[in-house]
C-alpha cells in the first residue's frame, strides 16, 4: 500500500492532509502493520516459506452431493457435520440446495474468514475449494515493487519470483485482484493445493504395458550397447528405493525435497514410487533418475511447489520430465502458473509427459481441458487404455491429448519393498516417459517435436484413423527399434517438420480467415478449432502452397479457438508437426446494410437487416466523400435496434458503410465492412 499511489481531486489545509496520512499508515485500529521485506537466495529458502505456513486442514476439493450429509474431501469420504463442526440440522439444510450450500460458507467466511468458492458440477454435485487458504500468491517477477498489503514479500531473484504472504484470505483475494490487474494474470498465481492420487491393491506381479509397448525386451538390447545415459525426473511424492526394481538403477545425488528441504527424498505415500517403479521396469539402467519430491507425507503439495521443481528440473538439464499430477476443475483451462516453465522445457528440448487427468465421477465431463497442466499445448499429455487397449472409463480426453499408454492395473514398485496395482493416467503417463528416454538414448539433440515425430512413426493406432481426442496418435510400440540399425551412429532422425505459427485472425465476409507462416518440407497442414468451449476438431486440411484459410463455419458472436498442424509424406508414411500458436477470436458477421437516407435535409438515417448477437455490441457507421473511404468520418451507436440517425459532418455525395465492434477479455473485435451505399447531402 502506497500513500504516492492515492489521487486527490482537491487538498484541504495542513491538517486534512496530516489525517489522512496518519489513516493511511495506521489505519483504524491506530497500528500499522509493515510489511517485512525477505530476499530468497536459494531454492531451500524458497521451500521454507512452504513449511512455514502449511496448516493440517489443506485441501483441494470437497465433492458435495445435494441432499447428502456423506461429501468427498480429497478422495476421502467423511460427512459435512463433522468437517465444519457444524450441527447435523445445519449441516442437512446446509447441503438442501446450491444456495443454501452458499449461504453457509459465507456464514463461514464471516465467522472465520475462510473464502470458499462453489461451482455446479454434473450429476447434482457441486465442487468447493477454497483457493486462498494458503494466504500466498506469487508474481513471476522478482522487480515487483508494490507489496499489495502483504505481511511478508520475499523476493527470489534467481528464479525471477516475488512471493507474497498474507494474514488472511480475504487479504490474499483483494492483492491476487490487484496484482493481476498491474501484472496481467499470466503473471501471478494464487499457490492452490494439489493432491495426488491414490493406488490400489498389492499383488506380485510386473506391468503388462512393457509387453504392449515393446519395451520389455527392448531394454535388455539396449544394456548390451550401454551408450551415454539419459536422466528422467520424477515429479512425486519421492521414492522408496529399496524395491527390488530399483536395482542397479542410478537416483542422482541432486534429488531434492521441494517440500520440506533437504535431500531426503523418502516417500511415506507411495504414488511416487509407483510411477518411477514404471519408469525403472520399462528402461534399462543407463536412464539414470533425478527424484524430485513435490508433496508432503499425505500427498498434497502446492502449485509453487511444482514451479520451483521444474525450474530445478530445468537447470539440471534433465532429458525427460514426468509430470504424474494435475490441477483437476472447470476453470483449468485458464490456469497459466507452470506455462513458462514448460515452455522453458520445450525450448530446451525436455519433453514434460504429462497424465491427462483422472476424472472417475464424470463431473468435469471428462475433458482434458479441465486438467492442467495437461491441456497446456507444450505438455505432451497422455491418456490411459485399459489391457483391452480401450480407453479407461476414468481417463480424461480431447483437443490437446497426444498419445496413449497402458494405465489400468498396472503393477509397480510399492512402500517397504511390495508391489502395488494402480490404475489412473498417472500410469499412463511414465510409459510415455520411458518412451521418450528411449528417443533420447538415441539421440540427446532430438527436439520436443523430434521425439513426438519419432513415436508417431511408430505407434499403433487406435479408435478412429490418424489423431483423435481419446488416443491421440495411439500408443508407441518400440519392439525391434534397434534392429532397424546395426549401431546407434547409423540411427538417423526422418525428416523434420517444423511446427507452424499462426499469425492472425481476422472476420471477413465469409468467415474468419487465419493466416499463417509456410513450414519447409510441408506437405500439407491441418486447420483445428474448439467452438465456444466444446472440444477441438480438425475442420478442413490444405496444400502446402497454401499459407491461408477462411472458416465458413464459425458463427456470429461466436468465440473460436485456433491452432494449425503442418504434416509431411516424405518418411515412408505421414508424420505431423507440433501444434501452431493458439489463436482465440470472436466470429463476427458482416451487418446488411438495408437502407441509407435523409431525414429533414441534415439528417442521416442509416438502416441495417438483422439483429447482432452480443451484450457489449457496438454499431459502426463510417461515411466518406471518397470512394476508397480514405479520408472518412465515423459514428458509433451502442446497439439499441435496426435504425440509427445523426447529422453528418460531410455535405455532397457520400458513401456510407456499416460494421459492428465487440469487446471481449479486454480485446475489441471487428466485423467485416457492409457492402457501401450512396446518399446525397444538401
Amino acid at each position: 500500500m502506497g500513500f504516492y499511489d492515492r489521487k486527490y481531486r482537491k487538498r484541504g489545509n495542513i491538517f486534512f492532509i496530516f489525517g489522512v496520512f496518519l489513516w493511511m499508515f495506521f489505519g483504524s485500529t491506530g497500528v500499522y502493520a509493515a510489511c517485512v521485506n525477505h530476499d530468497v537466495n536459494n531454492v531451500n529458502e524458497a521451500i521454507a516459506i512452504i513449511s512455514k505456513h502449511w496448516e493440517e486442514d489443506y485441501f483441494e476439493e470437497m465433492i458435495v452431493q445435494k441432499g447428502s450429509n456423506s461429501i468427498s474431501v480429497d478422495h476421502h469420504v467423511c460427512t459435512f457435520a463433522d468437517t465444519f463442526s457444524a450441527d447435523e440440522a445445519i449441516a442437512n439444510k446446509a447441503v438442501s440446495s446450491e444456495k443454501a450450500l452458499e449461504s453457509f460458507l459465507d456464514q463461514e467466511k464471516e465467522k472465520k474468514g475462510k473464502i470458499y468458492e462453489v461451482e455446479e458440477l454434473e450429476q447434482g454435485n457441486y465442487s468447493v475449494k477454497a483457493p486462498f487458504q494458503s494466504k500466498r500468491i506469487v508474481i513471476l517477477s522478482a522487480e515487483v515493487e508494490e507489496d499489495f498489503g502483504a505481511a511478508e514479500k520475499y523476493i527470489y531473484r534467481q528464479a525471477d519470483k516475488t512471493i507474497l504472504q498474507f494474514e488472511t484470505e480475504e487479504e490474499t483475494q483483494i492483492a491476487y485482484q490487484k496484482a493481476c490487474t498491474k501484472y496481467g494474470k499470466k503473471q501471478c498465481y494464487v499457490d492452490e493445493i494439489i493432491k495426488v492420487d491414490n493406488l490400489a491393491q498389492a499383488v506380485n506381479c510386473y506391468t503388462w504395458g512393457g509387453e504392449v509397448m515393446g519395451m520389455d525386451t527392448l531394454r535388455t538390447e539396449r544394456n548390451a550397447i550401454g551408450k551415454a545415459p539419459v536422466t528422467v525426473a520424477v515429479l512425486d511424492t519421492g521414492i522408496d528405493s529399496s524395491n527390488i526394481i530399483f536395482q542397479g538403477k542410478k537416483i542422482l545425488p541432486g534429488s531434492y525435497n521441494f517440500m520440506n528441504g533437504g535431500y531426503d527424498v523418502k516417500d511415506t505415500y507411495g504414488h511416487g514410487t509407483h510411477v518411477a517403479g514404471i519408469i525403472a521396469n520399462l528402461t534399462p539402467d543407463n536412464v539414470h533418475f533425478l527424484i524430485l519430491k513435490v508433496t508432503n507425507e499425505t500427498g498434497e503439495s502446492t502449485a509453487l511447489s511444482v514451479n520451483l521443481a521444474l525450474d530445478y528440473a530445468i537447470a539440471c538439464n534433465v532429458d525427460v520430465i514426468n509430470l504424474s499430477m494435475g490441477f483437476l476443475g472447470q476453470d483449468a483451462k485458464y490456469y497459466t502458473f507452470l506455462d513458462e516453465a514448460i515452455n522453458n522445457a520445450y525450448k530446451k528440448g525436455i519433453p514434460v509427459c504429462a497424465a491427462a487427468g483422472n476424472d472417475d465421477t464424470g463431473i468435469y465431463g471428462k475433458r482434458v481441458e479441465n486438467c492442467y497442466p495437461a491441456c497446456n499445448s507444450q505438455a505432451i499429455t497422455v491418456s490411459s487404455i485399459d489391457s483391452n487397449k480401450n480407453l479407461a472409463w476414468y481417463s480424461c480426453k480431447g483437443s490437446t491429448i497426444d498419445f496413449t499408454a497402458p494405465g489400468t492395473d498396472v503393477i509397480s514398485a510399492g512402500l517397504n519393498g511390495t508391489f502395488v496395482k494402480g490404475s489412473g493416467t498417472s500410469m499412463a503417463a511414465p510409459h510415455l516417459s520411458a518412451a521418450m528416454a528411449y528417443m533420447k538414448l538415441f539421440n540427446k539433440h532430438l527436439s520436443v517435436d523430434g521425439c513426438c515425430m519419432e513415436l508417431k512413426k511408430r505407434c499403433q493406432d487406435l479408435g478412429a484413423r490418424g489423431w483423435d481426442m481419446s488416443y491421440g496418435y495411439g500408443y508407441p510400440k518400440l519392439d525391434g527399434l534397434f534392429q532397424s540399425a546395426n549401431t546407434y551412429g547409423d540411427w538417423t532422425v526422418s525428416r523434420n517438420v517444423a511446427s507452424p505459427v499462426l499469425l492472425s485472425c481476422s472476420n471477413t465476409k465469409d468467415g474468419v480467415k487465419l493466416s499463417w507462416r509456410a513450414v519447409k518440407n510441408a506437405d500439407g497442414y491441418y486447420i483445428n478449432c474448439k467452438r465456444n468451449g466444446e472440444l477441438a476438431s480438425r475442420i478442413a486440411c490444405v496444400g502446402k502452397n497454401q499459407t491461408q484459410f477462411v472458416d465458413t463455419g464459425a458463427s456470429d458472436g461466436q468465440v473460436n479457438i485456433y491452432y494449425i498442424e503442418a504434416f509431411s509424406n516424405r518418411s515412408g508414411g505421414q508424420t505431423s508437426s507440433g501444434r501452431s500458436n493458439y489463436m482465440s477470436f470472436l466470429a463476427l458477421k458482416p451487418l446488411n446494410l438495408a437502407k441509407v437516407k435523409i431525414w429533414k435535409k441534415k439528417n442521416l438515417v442509416v438502416t441495417i437487416k438483422g439483429v447482432p448477437i452480443g451484450r457489449n455490441r457496438v454499431v459502426q457507421i463510417q461515411y466518406s466523400k471518397q470512394k476508397n473511404f480514405k479520408k472518412v468520418k465515423t459514428k458509433s451507436f451502442y446497439f439499441t435496434g435496426n435504425v440509427y440517425k445523426f447529422a453528418p459532418k460531410m455535405k455532397g455525395t457520400l458513401y456510407v458503410r456499416v460494421r459492428t465492434r465487440e469487446s471481449l477479455n479486454r480485446k475489441k473485435y471487428y466485423s467485416f465492412w457492409s457492402k457501401v451505399k450512396k446518399v446525397k447531402v444538401k
